[in-house]
């Protein structure tokens, strides 16, 4: 058997800076324009790496890239927030350790984030938005993306995403979500207020933890959220109102 790091390791990084290529090739072909963002979930950071070291392959501006993790599985989120807050010039020696995994998004669940992902964060030639959302907001874009595979069924195929992968769906199935990144990635907002079309790829990773029943209950619990509730944006906290 060989143990295979879920988030450490050149390899399992290079594979996924992959999908990045992928991305740039569709955009290419379909004559889209610029690639402007691209938001993704965050356990431990071995993704998020791969994207980063993806994007730097090409030229021209970076695309803003935005972190997506729930309150209570946050390690990564919390580094690169303390980071900043603190202003310092220097790379961190350490991330911020949880003490325990307060979330359902359990995919996510790792006390410690990579202190190299963080390095990369802050080193990257771009925006990097931290977004924490709730496990009721991410409940209900789980359930409200399977809902949008009606045309798959007729052909017996489905699409199901477990809740850890959701949470980077949050800003899809609420709007307000995505407003208030839009507000806070500063390239964001500089194309949104120039009325540029903005080109956004939001990466889902699709998981196992998920079933008929789970979806059933997450649509009975979270509901579509027309009620908000709060998020957390580059370390400042919005509440529902806001």
């Amino acid at each position: 058997a060989v143990y295979v790091h879920p988030f450490v390791g050149e390899e399992l990084v290079a594979g996924h800076s992959g999908l990045v290529d992928e991305v740039y090739d569709q955009l290419h072909a379909q004559g889209a324009g610029e690639l402007d963002a691209i938001v993704c979930s965050v356990g431990g950071g071995g993704l998020l790496r791969g994207i980063m070291q993806g994007a730097a392959r090409y030229a021209g501006a970076k695309p803003a890239l935005v972190a997506v993790q729930n309150f209570g599985v946050n390690s990564f989120n919390r580094s690169l927030d303390d980071h900043r807050a603190r202003g310092e010039a220097t790379l961190p020696e350490d991330v911020v350790t949880l003490a325990a995994i307060e979330s359902k998004c359990t995919s996510m669940g790792t006390k410690r984030c990579s202190l190299e992902t963080v390095h990369d964060a802050i080193r990257y030639d771009g925006d990097v938005t931290t977004l924490t959302v709730t496990d009721d907001l991410s409940a209900s874009a789980c359930w409200q993306f399977s809902a949008t595979s009606a045309e798959l069924e007729a052909e017996g195929r489905t699409r199901l995403v477990e809740l850890s992968c959701a949470s980077a769906l949050t800003p899809v199935f609420h709007t307000w979500v995505l407003d208030a990144l839009i507000a806070r990635t500063p390239s964001l907002a500089r194309r949104h207020a120039a009325g540029s079309k903005l080109n956004l790829v939001f990466e889902v990773c699709g998981g196992s933890k998920v079933n008929a029943e789970l979806l059933a209950s997450y649509k009975s619990s979270a509901g579509t959220m027309d009620q908000r509730d709060r998020i957390r944006i580059n370390g400042q906290d919005i509440p529902p109102s806001a």
